[in-house]
């Protein structure tokens, strides 16, 4: 078992080489230029379509349990943050 096959260790030396040269084309630090499009969905409707189909009398829980802090927020409603990601620079992948 520690015995690796040239085929793998070459494979596995491609597969970095790859990542390697995506991550040159899109840099970690173009993440940090995001700024919000003019397009941008309101936050107030993404939670109000979010609200379609669900049993009418727990949405008023669904609400409750979104106030109690940043990160249930986004538990809550993750489309909010999806749309957010959806606009940064991708490698791709």
């Amino acid at each position: 078992m520690g015995f690796e096959r040239d085929a793998d260790r070459q494979k596995r030396a491609d597969r970095q080489a790859a990542g390697r040269a995506l991550r040159k084309a899109v840099p970690r630090s173009a993440l940090a230029h995001w700024r919000v499009p003019d397009d941008r969905p309101d936050a107030v409707d993404m939670i109000e379509l979010g609200h379609l189909g669900r049993v009418e009398r727990l949405i008023p829980v669904r609400i409750g349990r979104m106030c109690a802090s940043p990160y249930a927020f986004l538990r809550g409603n993750a489309a909010i943050m999806a749309e957010d990601f959806s606009q940064l620079p991708a490698t791709g992948l």
